[in-house]
């Protein structure tokens, strides 16, 4: 798992230039958007950068709370990794933010970094 300061995050009025150079620089193809108490309430992901440039030419001037995905599938800390692997095939999704209770993220998971540790 990604934590502290490894786990890309931005404001949900972040615009895609800088939300872009969040993702790039932390380099888990995704940046969690969390609100103005650090809770959790998005995720944009490469795939659908991908997907919002081949839609709209001028998505640069748009802000992520604009296009991310709300409500993202999240993991609880005290869950097994086979759990976080299931939640991942189950959704087609290849990150999976780990919230407290309190839906703070504290943690990145990505699916590469399953697949290295061989435990499941």
């Amino acid at each position: 798992m990604h934590v502290n300061s490894e786990i890309p995050l931005v404001k949900p009025d972040t615009v895609m230039r800088d939300t872009i150079l969040e993702m790039t620089g932390k380099r888990l193809g995704c940046t969690a958007v969390i609100d103005d108490k650090g809770r959790l309430i998005g995720i944009f992901t490469d795939g659908d950068l991908r997907r919002l440039a081949q839609q709209d030419e001028h998505f640069y001037a748009r802000t992520v709370e604009e296009v991310m995905i709300r409500n993202p599938k999240t993991i609880s800390p005290g869950e097994i990794l086979d759990k976080a692997l299931a939640v991942m095939e189950k959704h087609s999704i290849t990150v999976l933010p780990v919230v407290d209770d309190s839906h703070h993220p504290i943690g990145i998971i990505h699916l590469h970094d399953i697949l290295r540790s061989k435990l499941v």
